[in-house]
């Protein structure tokens, strides 16, 4: 999910308060899930700081973000002689 200004009036009451706490200029957010088994095990969290990302994420990009959540679940699953 990419919130491209997360004080926007529609939007900030999705962002969550612990990242707004801890990152409180970010304007623009990007929130990835990692998924195992069709349950969110963890969070790939990103943003630009105060600059605004308009215009969204090219699709080269997303996928780039695709295989990186992909990659972080499968290794979660691999042995850790594997690792």
């Amino acid at each position: 999910m990419l919130l491209e200004d997360s004080f926007d009036k529609e939007v900030a009451h999705r962002v969550p308060r612990w990242y707004r706490e801890q990152m409180p200029d970010a304007r623009s957010i990007l929130l990835a899930p990692v998924m195992m088994k069709n349950r969110c095990v963890a969070m790939i969290c990103g943003d630009w700081g105060p600059t605004a990302c308009t215009g969204g994420l090219s699709d080269a990009e997303m996928e780039s973000i695709s295989l990186l959540t992909r990659e972080i679940s499968a290794s979660f699953l691999r042995p850790a002689e594997h690792r």
